[in-house]
């Protein structure tokens, strides 16, 4: 899966639920490829996800703590 727009991404990420999808690209694809977690932090896509404002205890917070856990904390805090 490639992250060509990351502005649809977001959109995208913003209305999901439980996708199939995206749960096999975080639970199976970032936390194991560096080149796909290379590209996800170099589209800009870590960026955006940091910028949404998710409800804490939601199924969108817990994608984006799943997010976070695949990168090293200094990128993390650099995109936040």
């Amino acid at each position: 899966m490639t992250v060509v727009n990351s502005t649809n991404f977001v959109y995208y990420f913003k209305n999901i639920t439980c996708n199939f999808a995206f749960h096999v690209m975080f639970k199976l694809i970032l936390p194991h490829d560096v080149r796909a977690r290379r590209l996800f932090a170099t589209s800009g896509a870590l960026k955006k996800v940091q910028e949404i404002q998710a409800e804490p205890g939601t199924i969108l917070m817990e994608y984006i703590m799943q997010i976070n856990c695949c990168f090293p904390e200094e990128i993390i805090r650099k995109n936040h």
